[in-house]
């Protein structure tokens, strides 16, 4: 990592720099596409010499890694990067993991004549034809994405234990003409489609409640930042703020939404309606109530009423005197008191979101439906 700590860059790319060769190759990024601190580029060609024209190493010689598995230090223009001989056909650029270092390479090499492909398709080979891919060719292709996507360790663990066939096994069933085989894959499907999409998806989570309840604060203090403007205005918030957080291994986006409450202005009311629609695409909701003044609006108490969401009854302000508590007439997952100012009770209530939204864990042994395996079927 510290050889490639040196700032990127960023060089136009020269086309007089290469001559176009006639063999195939291509070039595919193989670490997420997003800021980090190393990347890495693979190159498959039948000869790698005309790409690595601006790849210096050594005593300033240009070339490609000819044995495989060395290491080879060197730049690529201004970049600091190793490059490594993989297999007879494949080289890897490991650079600098901002966007412009990754660009530049990636430019350089598509203008020698390869051709840029996602990195399933580099790791996975094209085998059978794209009209009609393999069940392994699918799965191999959809545990690569997910690996891209995977934000935490945890969910890193789960993904690389589908490795082993069972996603092959599954997919193979849902499409099996034996009704019980089927009839468990399907089971299994539903069972566990939600806990294998947010493997690599956020968990979503308003917050919602009367204006002055203290939900910028409670957002501040969940992110560990100032995300959200705290005011003792009423109607501060007037758009949905939202911050991405990892607990326990889980990413949860935290959404901040406009106070809820019957009296407001014109713009207000704009950002009310957008607080009201989140709560029809999110995972988790938590009500929010300034225990000093306990009020939750009409409007909002019907909606939580109706939409299949849980909730967590969220008792702010938890430091100061609270007031006799109001039946909300709320059926909640979980209620708790909590202290936007002084923390209290935050890790509390991250604890428990992590608790409603992943209730129980899969057994080790589960072919865990990630998103790409079985939609099409």
């Amino acid at each position: 990592v510290s050889i490639c700590g040196r700032r990127s860059k960023a060089v136009a790319s020269d086309s007089a720099t290469f001559r176009p060769v006639s063999s195939q190759a291509t070039a595919a990024r193989l670490t997420a596409d997003c800021p980090g601190a190393v990347a890495v580029i693979e190159l498959c060609a039948n000869d790698a010499g005309p790409y690595f024209t601006n790849f210096v190493a050594g005593a300033a010689t240009t070339g490609a890694p000819s044995q495989r598995n060395r290491i080879v230090y060197g730049q690529w223009r201004a970049e600091d990067v190793v490059a490594v001989r993989t297999d007879e056909h494949r080289w890897e650029i490991h650079c600098h993991g901002g966007r412009a270092a990754v660009s530049q390479i990636l430019a350089d090499l598509q203008t020698a004549g390869a051709t840029i492909v996602d990195a399933s398709t580099s790791l996975t080979g094209s085998g059978a034809s794209a009209s009609d891919p393999s069940h392994a060719q699918v799965v191999a292709q959809v545990v690569v994405r997910a690996l891209q996507a995977c934000r935490t360790l945890e969910s890193t663990r789960w993904v690389l234990t589908q490795q082993d066939g069972r996603l092959e096994r599954l997919r193979i069933a849902l499409s099996s003409s034996d009704e019980d085989a089927k009839s468990e894959a399907i089971a299994t499907v539903r069972r566990w489609k939600t806990f294998a999409h947010h493997l690599t998806s956020p968990f979503r989570v308003a917050l919602v409640g009367a204006p002055n309840a203290g939900k910028s604060s409670l957002m501040n203090a969940l992110a560990g930042k100032q995300r959200a403007i705290v005011s003792e205005v009423p109607g501060t918030t007037r758009d949905v703020l939202e911050a991405e957080i990892v607990f326990h291994g889980w990413t949860l986006k935290i959404a901040d939404t406009a106070g809820v409450r019957e009296s407001a202005s014109s713009l207000e009311e704009f950002g009310i309606q957008k607080a009201i629609a989140t709560l029809t695409a999110v995972d988790l909701v938590c009500l929010v109530i300034d225990s000093a003044a306990p009020t939750v609006d009409a409007q909002l108490l019907t909606l939580l009423q109706t939409v299949s969401v849980p909730t967590i009854i969220v008792w702010n302000k938890s430091d100061l005197s609270r007031s006799p508590a109001q039946d909300a007439h709320l059926s909640a997952a979980r209620e708790l008191a909590v202290s936007a100012l002084t923390g209290d009770g935050v890790e509390a209530l991250l604890a428990a979101a992590i608790q409603v939204l992943v209730p129980e864990l899969p057994p080790p042994d589960t072919a865990l439906p990630l998103d790409g395996v079985w939609e099409d079927l």
